[in-house]
């Protein structure tokens, strides 16, 4: 919220977690926040399910029964569910998504 002001600004950057704790990836992305200060967008980092504080099942979340929803597509399903929500509510009409692994799918 620092470089965004709501209805002001329409673009949201969206960067998408990696397999590690999401303030691992905020403290290493200064081109993010430099291009979010231009465009005074909205920098949304979504943390990787299973990763850092993003446990679906708290404690049991590595669990035999439970460790199957740590995929690739469970992953780009929770961003894009993030991403609309996001777009939703707050009406951008631009959306960058920024990240490592799966920014480019």
């Amino acid at each position: 919220e620092k470089y965004w002001t709501q209805g002001v600004s329409h673009a949201l950057f969206f960067y998408t977690g990696n397999e590690g704790p999401i303030d691992q990836f905020w403290d290493n992305s200064g081109f993010v926040f430099e291009a979010a200060t231009h465009f005074k967008a909205l920098v949304v980092f979504g943390e990787h399910r299973y990763y850092g504080q993003s446990l679906p099942f708290g404690n049991q979340s590595f669990d035999a029964g439970k460790v199957h929803y740590l995929t690739m597509d469970q992953a780009i399903a929770d961003y894009a569910v993030l991403i609309q929500f996001l777009q939703s509510k707050y009406k951008f009409t631009r959306t960058v998504v920024f990240g490592g692994r799966y920014a480019i799918i």
